[in-house]
């Protein structure tokens, strides 16, 4: 058989609003480090016998405990804001990529054609029964809310080392088309049009 690759990404609508969230929470995280650290040293220009020690040490290491959890969470919470999504099918396969602010790629995961149980349009019937179901694990693969010109949103059911997936994809119907030439003929939902 050829080999046959397509791929296909999901790129941010609002992409001044993601961008300005992801910075915002980049300086807060690198504010709060500093401030941290900052507050660490100047406490130990305090006298402790002025304050006591129990008093001193919960000026020490409540703010310092403080400013180091908001720049924790600021750090690793910004990738959430600019992040897209790409596709690819590779002869037999189908990989889920996130791209974190154009620069870092992670795969999320890599399923085969075989293991696809269904395949159809977002929020149709049949994609209702599978989402309603509670031991399926929902992904949605797309930042946008509304789909971009020349694409909609499409859902995937997987069986993958035992978990059963559903993925929610904002891709073209030629992406779906080409996905189908590698499964089986009774994965597509019957009210796919």
């Amino acid at each position: 058989m050829r080999e046959f690759y397509l791929e296909e990404s999901v790129l941010i609508q609002n992409e001044k609003k993601a961008k300005t969230q992801y910075y915002i929470f980049f300086v807060v995280a690198f504010v709060a480090f500093f401030a941290g650290i900052f507050w660490f040293y100047s406490i130990f220009t305090i006298s402790r016998d002025s304050y006591g020690l129990g008093t001193w040490l919960v000026l020490l290491l409540l703010p310092t405990l403080t400013f180091f959890s908001i720049a924790i969470f600021s750090y690793f919470i910004k990738n959430r804001f600019y992040t897209e999504y790409d596709y690819s099918i590779l002869t037999g396969a189908i990989r889920f990529s996130k791209v974190i602010n154009r620069a870092k790629r992670k795969q999320i995961v890599s399923i085969s054609t075989d293991n696809i149980e269904k395949i159809g349009k977002f929020q149709s019937s049949t994609y209702i029964k599978y989402s309603k179901m509670k031991e399926i694990s929902k992904k949605v693969l797309s930042p946008n809310s509304m789909a971009a010109e020349g694409k909609e949103f499409f859902y995937i059911v997987a069986n993958e080392k035992g978990e059963k997936l559903l993925f929610v994809l904002e891709c073209s119907k030629d992406f779906i088309k080409s996905l189908m030439i590698y499964c089986k003929r009774h994965v597509l939902e019957d009210d796919f049009k």
